[in-house]
């Protein structure tokens, strides 16, 4: 979770229980995701490519109205109110200096609302990112003991 600060009000920036049960949160998750995939064949994908990379402005909304859910559901209940909030962010000039992120652009906000959800434990959460197996513990107490033997 972030705080930040738009206008003279604080706010809250979390993806766990609400942002997941956005679907079209999780949907634009795991469409840039797989943008961000494409840049390495960028020559074979170049068409593709642009047109994820054009929906980026409605893709870092989406996510930022997801990260209010938390705790401003009763505030700002649409993508209008999510969109009239990044307006007032763009005005005041934001900055994260703990991410180096300009938060005026699309694709600044876009980076710092990944940076929180992958802070928030979301990709786990949507199950994009497993768990890694831990090896099982075996019980020890079925072995027999060993014994010193002395040699006389």
């Amino acid at each position: 979770m972030k705080r930040l600060k738009i206008g003279n009000k604080e706010y809250k920036i979390e993806f766990t229980i609400e942002a997941s049960l956005y679907n079209e949160c999780t949907t634009r998750t795991l469409n840039i995701m797989q943008a961000m995939s494409l840049v390495d064949d960028a020559n074979e994908n170049v068409a593709e490519l642009i047109e994820r990379m054009a929906d980026v402005p409605m893709t870092a909304l989406t996510l930022f109205y997801a990260g209010l859910l938390e705790y401003h559901s009763h505030e700002v209940q649409s993508i209008d109110d999510a969109k009239a909030l990044f307006k007032e962010l763009v005005k005041s000039g934001a900055y994260d200096e703990e991410t180096d992120t300009d938060l005026t652009t699309w694709y600044g906000l876009l980076n710092y609302l990944i940076f929180i959800m992958d802070e928030d434990g979301f990709f786990k959460q949507i199950g994009l990112v497993q768990e890694e197996e831990k090896p099982k513990k075996v019980p020890q107490d079925h072995k027999k003991k060993a014994t010193k033997t002395t040699e006389a």
